[in-house]
């Protein structure tokens, strides 16, 4: 069944109270707890429990965010498949002498890198070419900008610039990436596909093609 705009416009917008009607609950029941009396604490304890177990049970079957509440879809493939072909994004940067080095996986927070592979995966196909610019010089703009920070000795920025080691972002694991110390002049987004097993014998073979670049 298609909806007409002003229908779809409707349902959206009808999402949009439901989910801040979850959230005030979610305060609401957390705030009763806080100022229960010590002989009611327990209660309310259970209540949020129970509101949060519901709310989570909701958002699993009706697969729609409501923030702080998410379905966590953490694989779209089957992680057991190991001769499989996965796919993924690879981004990096070129500097004034023509050298490519790997974004810092910080640069673009507080958007984080899969974020980044998601819109390129899902956006970028149908983007025109006037978006896929803005995009690829944004990008290119905060890599600079971050490479600037590194430059300068700053460990802190994006996130972190406000809430320091406690944002803890997840690119934490991954390592520093090294930095060049000239300026950015270009992007490349690569898209990469390999198969697990035959990475795990050699990090060296997977494909790579490129389907982007920028320079300023």
């Amino acid at each position: 069944m298609h909806l007409d705009r002003t229908t779809l416009d409707m349902v959206r917008h009808g999402l949009q109270l439901v989910r801040l009607a979850m959230f005030a609950g979610f305060v609401f029941a957390g705030m009763r707890v806080i100022r229960a009396p010590a002989a009611a604490r327990r209660r309310s304890i259970q209540q949020l429990i129970v509101y949060v177990l519901a709310a989570q049970i909701v958002i699993a079957v009706a697969q729609n965010e409501a923030w702080p509440f998410a379905m966590y879809p953490l694989m779209t493939t089957d992680a057991t498949s190991r001769v499989s072909v996965h796919h993924g994004f690879f981004f990096a940067v070129v500097d004034e002498q023509g050298r490519e080095w790997r974004v810092d996986d910080l640069a673009w927070s507080p958007l984080f890198p899969q974020a980044i592979m998601g819109w390129f995966d899902v956006s970028w196909p149908v983007a025109t070419a006037s978006q896929r610019h803005e995009v690829m010089r944004f990008l290119l703009a905060r890599a600079e900008w971050a490479r600037g920070h590194r430059q300068r000795g700053h460990s802190f920025f994006g996130n972190a610039l406000v809430l320091g080691s406690l944002a803890a972002p997840d690119t934490n694991l991954w390592g520093q990436a090294p930095q060049s110390p000239s300026r950015l002049r270009a992007l490349r987004v690569y898209r990469v596909s390999w198969i697990p097993t035959v990475l795990a014998r050699d990090g060296r073979i997977l494909d790579r093609g490129l389907i982007a670049e920028y320079r300023e």
